[in-house]
């Protein structure tokens, strides 16, 4: 079943939106939330929702998490994954079953075994 937009009234899917954000001491109870479209919760939050230049905003992110010194990076995968996707290639798994295995995705197992 669709439910409504309570900003613009349209229906079909929607968003649930923190009215006191989490980070502001809000939670999750149906009192704090509102249902509204994605096109009005992008809106609220300040962000425009057609033509929006993801890498940018992702390097915004970036910047300000490595300016609160939140920002960590992608760690790199534990030396137990790497030997077991190395033997199970090794073995005969393509790599796309290797990579499942292991839990990552088939380019992080390229790159691994690339280097290796």
């Amino acid at each position: 079943m669709d439910k409504e937009c309570s900003c613009c009234g349209a229906e079909g899917t929607t968003h649930a939106h923190h009215i006191l954000p989490k980070a502001l001491g809000g939670d999750d109870r149906p009192s704090n939330l509102v249902e509204v479209c994605p096109n009005c919760h992008w809106k609220i939050h300040g962000r425009k929702t057609r033509g929006t230049d993801w890498r940018n905003l992702q390097a915004e992110g970036i910047a300000k998490a490595k300016a609160e010194r939140k920002y960590k990076g992608r760690q790199p995968l534990k030396a137990e994954k790497v030997e077991k996707l190395k033997a199970l290639v090794q073995a005969g798994s393509s790599i796309s079953e290797a990579a499942r295995e292991v839990k990552i995705s088939r380019v992080t197992a390229h790159k691994y075994l690339k280097e290796l």
